[in-house]
């Protein structure tokens, strides 16, 4: 599609997230195979079902406007989703592969809730009203989705911290270290 006028840019931009929904309703149950906490497993499941809604209320946006939104890629979502598979089928302690799990999701979630913002901007320019309304609902649940992630990484963090005080996780040094732990006795 040529983008020659803000409406095309907002058809555009809404087959993209329209792709993204997709790619993330697609990749988060592969994810949600990789994390061990219950916690990040009960934030990542709802994540996924409002991604789940979100392509639903995509067929909505496109039957309102009389477009398909539908046959372009998210290469954004998609790196995101292929480095938190990646992580998660990595090696080592779980708390930390989740954790970065969790940041990579939150980094996605975030880029989403910019996505949305920008589209609801234009939709409200151009006069698309009648998206607006269910763009912010989107936009909510996004919110709320962000929300939960850094509740939970805070949460996770201090766990981690008081499990190191209390000598049940190796030294901070060694977490950042590229090399594996080393145990005594093995």
């Amino acid at each position: 599609m040529m983008l020659t006028t803000l409406y095309s840019l907002f058809v555009d931009s809404l087959r993209r997230l329209a792709a993204a929904e997709l790619q993330i309703a697609r990749s988060l149950p592969r994810i949600l195979e990789g994390v061990s906490s219950q916690e990040l497993k009960s934030v990542v499941e709802e994540y996924l079902k409002e991604t789940e809604a979100h392509c639903e209320r995509f067929e909505a946006i496109g039957a309102a406007m009389g477009e398909q939104l539908t046959g372009e890629r998210a290469h954004i979502a998609e790196a995101f989703l292929r480095e938190a598979i990646l992580c998660v089928e990595r090696r080592g302690e779980d708390r930390v592969i989740d954790l970065a799990a969790m940041s990579i999701l939150r980094e996605l979630v975030h880029y989403e809730k910019s996505a949305y913002e920008i589209v609801r901007s234009i939709a409200e320019v151009i006069g698309e009203s009648r998206v607006v309304e269910l763009i912010d609902s989107i936009l909510n649940e996004t919110e709320r989705t962000e929300r939960a992630f850094i509740l939970l990484t805070e949460d996770m963090m201090d766990s981690m911290s008081v499990a190191r005080e209390k000598g049940r996780m190796p030294p901070p040094e060694s977490l950042l270290s590229s090399r594996p732990v080393e145990r005594r006795g093995h």
